[in-house]
């Protein structure tokens, strides 16, 4: 199916009939903000990993190639089980934030266009149980090989990046700094949501990262490209002093809260 045929489909809905209400009473734009955020803090995972595990950084890959390796990472990781309502509403809204986040995408951004992300958190989920996540086959087509790209991607992570050792790894560092009052409601829903406490769980316990790593959601403005997601290596004359950060900016979080999503009936 191509991306705008999925876009007209699946951005009319948010449930597409899979699974009962969700158990909290989750509305359509929380689905879309927890969503957007819990994909965006789990792509910046991924490069995390990516330059621990492998060195993979700008100066071995196309930027283009580590940004939609990024986004497989984080896709194939929020893959929900079938019997999580609450998980299954959130990657769909995860994929429709995509959707109504195609306008903003320019031509040298070297993430792939929106509608290509939505598509591929869709067909990584139906690809990861076809039976279970039957209803999504409308929206990824016949023929779309999406089993066979979440088993490539799910092995790639299982062999390549997961640590099963009993060792210890270095633990996250997670800071909640303070909020302008500007950002005060969106540091409050970041903070009650767990999205990043999920990450710090599931990256220390499957990866077990060999350097000091800090997870830091913080108000970007002024600091330069505010309202976004932040993945940085921070390296010092003192090597032991070497860091990593992914910075997660309230301005991001306050504007898909305050975004002008139509509710569902």
């Amino acid at each position: 199916m191509k991306f705008r045929q999925l876009a007209a489909a699946l951005i009319a809905t948010t449930s597409l009939g899979l699974m009962p209400p969700s158990s909290v009473g989750q509305t359509p734009r929380e689905n879309l903000t927890l969503g957007f955020i819990r994909f965006m803090a789990y792509h910046e995972a991924g490069h995390l990993l990516m330059n621990q595990v492998h060195g993979i950084n700008a100066s071995t890959w196309s930027r283009e190639n580590i940004e939609r390796y990024a986004d497989q990472i984080a896709a194939v990781l929020l893959v929900p089980d079938p019997g999580d309502p609450d998980g299954v509403e959130e990657i769909i809204g995860a994929a429709n934030a995509w959707l109504r986040a195609g306008d903003g995408h320019a031509e040298n951004d070297p993430h792939a266009p929106p509608e290509e992300r939505a598509y591929n958190i869709v067909c990584y989920v139906y690809g990861s149980d076809p039976v279970a996540f039957a209803d999504f086959k409308q929206f990824v087509g016949e023929g779309s090989g999406c089993e066979e790209k979440f088993k490539a991607m799910d092995d790639e992570i299982e062999y390549g990046f997961v640590n099963d050792t009993d060792q210890s790894g270095v633990r996250i560092e997670l800071t909640y700094q303070p909020a302008t009052p500007e950002t005060e409601a969106a540091r409050q829903f970041l903070q009650s949501s767990g999205i990043l406490e999920d990450l710090v769980f599931d990256i220390e316990n499957d990866f077990k990262l060999d350097r000091q790593t800090k997870l830091v959601a913080m108000s970007c403005k002024g600091k330069g490209d505010e309202g976004t997601f932040h993945f940085d290596t921070f390296q010092n004359d003192d090597p032991s002093k070497n860091f990593d950060r992914i910075a997660i900016c309230y301005e991001l979080v306050d504007m898909w809260m305050k975004a002008k999503i139509p509710e569902a009936e």
